[in-house]
């Protein structure tokens, strides 16, 4: 599938379902929610857009990983920057299209600085992971899971059965 530059109201519209996300649940309802009221919902748009919002969730602990790691304090920002750092990250880190082009990156970086200002994108947009400690957090970087959820893999089944297993998820 071509790839589609996302307009400002798109990354308006991710915004909001995100935020939403954090009070409704489960998080798909508050994605149809926003999809429907802003009429996504069953357009072309929809699986472009929905991919970003659920990669997004997928990835929140890396992802505010690297938001710390830039020095953003996200407890003390409100839910809209909050979700609008996150946003930026998702984007122009792990989302496959805009990473690799120059092009696409600069185009969502104009647009997130449209939407705020204050946002260190230069920051965000290095993706700068601190360096794993040992292998469970390397793993759990990895295979985006949780550091408890490899120990206890490995501790009941071995560490190669423990690899194959979270490569076949």
């Amino acid at each position: 599938m071509p790839y589609v530059h996302l307009s400002l109201q798109d990354l308006h519209i991710l915004l909001e379902a995100l935020v939403l996300s954090e009070h409704v649940r489960p998080s798909q309802l508050a994605k149809r929610r926003v999809f429907r009221r802003w009429r996504v919902a069953g357009s072309w748009k929809d699986p472009i857009l929905t991919a970003i919002f659920y990669d997004t969730l997928k990835r929140l602990g890396i992802i505010d990983r690297i938001a710390a790691n830039s020095g953003v304090d996200l407890a003390s920002l409100p839910p809209r920057k909050k979700w609008l750092v996150r946003l930026a990250i998702e984007l122009l880190c792990f989302e496959r299209h805009v990473s690799r082009d120059p092009e696409l990156k600069h185009h969502v970086a104009r647009l997130l600085y449209e939407m705020e200002p204050s946002l260190p994108l230069r920051k965000l947009a290095r993706c700068s992971l601190p360096k794993p400690k040992n292998l469970f957090e390397e793993l759990s970087l990895k295979f985006s899971v949780s550091e408890f959820l490899v120990r206890k893999l490995v501790e009941q089944i071995g560490l190669r059965e423990a690899i194959e297993f979270l490569k076949s998820i």
